[in-house]
């Protein structure tokens, strides 16, 4: 097919791209038809085709060379803040350089892959940068993961080697370990300080998401990929140098690498979020007052509303030090861009979407201020080097503008392990997309004649669960896998209080006596908490349709067990109860029922915990609904005066 890419100018080559995202969102609605060198091609920009296309960038420089400058320029500045600990950008190089020794000691060469399985601190930091100094590879594994998912990323990974802040069984490792605790001591016996430069080509990072076969897959992702997108985005957000930032996400997720790296190559400072079993909203929001912390990179619209709940909670109407805020991740709507423009009524607010595949995030919007009332926020044109196309999946040709059909990503951030060829793009104007490779998000989508990208759904069941991508069949291979399940299907329902919740069914194998309980706590010690289901429903065979398929229509509908069989014994159990019915949306709940096994997740413990607080006037610290679960439990918990 003979084509034409229709492509919107976002900011002209060299200049500060945040301000051609203002000038994108005044011109909307105006029909666009230029030309301009792209890469020595010249390409036309058509109204006709739904295609878009960013501005070239320049060839990406190795994340060392400019976090070495940087380093020397704001040698006494604050560099990580954690905690009471604090590191300068001189003793963040040296600390780095100690542990990159230290690492190298241990055998550890360029391209291997090293995991990092560590709770959130300076030292932390340190061993990242250490780990790029010597080419190796940056496998983050979140604290929290159960010690099986954390072993099966190690192994798919082929770490050479896993740097741990907590103790391990023996032997249980697929690799060897060391305590971060040795890696910062400085080695009497160090080896050569001069590590080889490589190409930028090289594989930097490795992150793990829900997989399509069931088992979580890889994304490597290139230094110049990453350092491509990062200095894109540095300059189109227009993020000053010397900024305050904070971490929000998980560290086994690339949007943790966002905000890291940002904040490194901008001389900023950045503030390490101590991270448990749920999102202590209640501390996140002190540390953005205290600090005046003035850029956010990486936030979900579920946290987003907690954080506005919080911040109530706290008396607090606004916080008008943040200048940035980037929300991504989940459908961003206009009530709550609405809310995040209360809180925070001096920041720039981007919608920006893009799946890990392609480097982080491929497009970005600034959502307008004024009362304008959208249905549906676009997540706008693509970031340099970058080109978005809508595919129609049965002709495999370009769509028209506004018309729906698959999202393709074109661009140097798209991982080459996941690249799929266009099947409508010759050989002429392939080279016209710099010959970049391809991938097929699997998101339906159109380009708007306002020359924005709109996201409509999924043409799979893939689902974001508190902005986490997630693959129910990642759920029903765990559970094929224990004994006495002869099969099973995992859903996914959208409840108007709680979200997207998973929901499992089993069929057991003739004698089996598990029970719910069992499974459930079978699959605590397989998968994190996002991937939990809600509820297990036993049932005796799967309905199937005139087609012999399963016929999800037709199973039973979930149930949470809500029934209550015990009164409450005190005033305080009894406003708990409430409380907790309030916030899962049930008519009742039994004083000695589990918040998690009624439905709950971590996100949803952050509002009860929130709640329980203002009512009772304590100051119950979230870790505490983890421990104490029930309504029984919690009452003799604030009662015991902890």
């Amino acid at each position: 097919m003979d084509i034409d890419i229709h492509a919107r100018e976002i900011f002209e080559p060299g200049a500060r791209c945040a301000s051609g995202l203002a000038a994108a969102s005044h011109n909307q609605g105006r029909a666009l038809v230029i030309e301009r060198s792209f890469s020595g091609i010249s390409l036309m920009i058509s109204p006709k085709f739904a295609a878009l296309a960013g501005a070239p960038g320049p060839e990406p420089r190795r994340f060392v060379d400019e976090f070495t400058e940087i380093a020397a320029t704001y040698a006494n500045e604050v560099a990580v803040e954690s905690g009471d600990t604090t590191l300068t950008y001189r003793a963040l190089d040296e600390l780095s350089t100690v542990i990159a020794i230290n690492l190298a000691s241990r055998g550890i060469v360029a391209n291997q892959a090293v995991g990092v399985w560590t709770g959130e601190s300076g030292a932390l930091i340190a061993t990242i940068v250490a780990i790029f100094k010597i080419n190796a590879v940056y496998v983050p594994i979140d604290r929290t993961l159960p010690d099986s998912r954390a072993i099966e990323i190690l192994t798919d990974g082929q770490a050479k080697i896993v740097v741990l802040d907590h103790h391990q069984p023996f032997g249980s490792l697929p690799c060897p370990s060391v305590y971060l605790s040795e890696l910062i001591e400085p080695n009497p016996n160090p080896v050569s300080r001069s590590w080889e430069v490589l190409a930028t080509s090289r594989i930097c990072y490795q992150t793990y998401t829900s997989g399509s076969t069931g088992r979580p897959k890889s994304i490597r992702i290139s230094e110049q990929s990453m350092m491509g997108y990062l200095g894109g985005i540095i300059e189109r957000y227009e993020l000053p140098l010397r900024s305050s930032l904070i971490t929000t996400a998980s560290l086994s997720f690339d949007a943790s690498i966002r905000e890291i790296f940002c904040a490194l190559l901008t001389g900023s400072t950045l503030y390490l979020i101590q991270r448990g079993k749920g999102f202590d909203a209640d501390g996140y929001v002190r540390v953005l007052q205290e600090k005046g912390i003035t850029a956010v990179l990486s936030m979900t619209p579920s946290i987003l509303k907690v954080i506005a709940v919080a911040a109530s909670s706290n008396r607090i109407e606004a916080l008008p030090a943040l200048r940035l805020l980037c929300v991504g991740g989940e459908v961003f709507d206009q009530r709550i861009a609405d809310v995040g423009r209360r809180l925070f009524p001096n920041a720039v607010l981007i919608n920006h979407y893009g799946p890990s595949e392609c480097t982080m995030t491929s497009t970005a919007w600034i959502v307008p201020a004024g009362d304008k009332l959208l249905d549906r926020l676009p997540v706008g044109t693509p970031n340099r080097d970058t080109s978005i196309l809508i595919i129609d999946a049965e002709s495999g040709e370009v769509c028209e503008v506004s018309q729906d059909g698959e999202v393709w990503i074109v661009g140097r951030g798209v991982c080459a392990d996941y690249s799929t060829p266009l099947p409508c793009i010759d050989d002429q104007h392939l080279k016209s997309l710099n010959g970049w490779p391809a991938y097929r998000t699997g998101d339906i989508g159109h380009i708007a004649e306002d020359e924005n990208l709109y996201i409509l759904g999924r043409s799979d069941e893939q689902i974001k669960i508190r902005g986490i991508r997630v693959e129910p069949t990642q759920v029903s291979r765990i559970l094929t896998g224990i004994d006495g399940i002869d099969d099973a299907v995992t859903v996914s329902v959208l409840d108007d209080r709680l979200g997207y919740q998973l929901h499992s069914y089993v069929v057991l194998n003739e004698g089996s006596a598990l029970t719910s309980d069992v499974v459930k706590e079978k699959l605590r010690q397989e998968l994190p908490a996002y991937l939990l289901p809600a509820s297990i429903t036993f049932i005796s065979s799967f309905p199937v349709n005139r087609h012999g398929k399963l016929d999800k229509g037709a199973l039973p509908k979930p149930h949470r067990a809500t029934a209550t069989t015990e009164a409450p014994q005190t005033r305080l159990e009894a406003d708990i109860c409430r409380t907790f019915a309030e916030i899962l949306g049930t008519a009742t709940v039994d004083p000695n029922a589990s918040f998690f096994e009624l439905g709950g997740h971590s996100l949803l413990a952050t509002y009860l915990v929130l709640a329980i607080n203002e009512r009772e006037g304590c100051s119950l610290p979230l870790e505490n609904i983890f421990a104490n679960p029930t309504p029984r439990l919690l009452a003799r918990n604030i009662e015991a005066g902890n």
